[in-house]
């Protein structure tokens, strides 16, 4: 292998135009407003510049949980089960805490007893 070959690219590769990057934003949520986007907007940008979509935003302080309101039929349903799920889970855990706390204590007890 020749000093060349080991090297990385080619000289030719350096001279051969590279694609252009393309950066698809696909969130649903507008980082920006906050706000849902449209299916039919593609791309980065919004039509209406940042400054003006703040200015625009009627929103109050207490309306970071109005976008449950907002929500589906189909979506609702889903939040609802996961929250169950959560509960659920969460009330299992608290069992499993008490319950190894409880067996620490008899095995603390069998030890001091014997």
């Amino acid at each position: 292998m020749t000093h060349s070959e080991s090297t990385g690219p080619q000289q030719g590769d350096a001279q051969e135009p590279a694609e252009p990057t393309v950066i698809r934003d696909r969130r649903r949520i507008d980082p920006e407003t906050g706000q849902l986007r449209e299916q039919g907007t593609a791309g980065g940008a919004s039509s209406e510049p940042a400054d003006q979509a703040a200015a625009s935003s009627d929103k109050q302080p207490g309306d970071e949980h109005a976008g449950a309101d907002q929500l589906g039929g189909a979506a609702a349903d889903l939040a609802a089960e996961r929250l169950a799920d959560l509960q659920r889970l969460q009330a299992e855990y608290v069992n499993y805490r008490k319950r190894v706390e409880r067996d620490r204590d008899v095995a603390k007890d069998k030890a001091v007893a014997s």
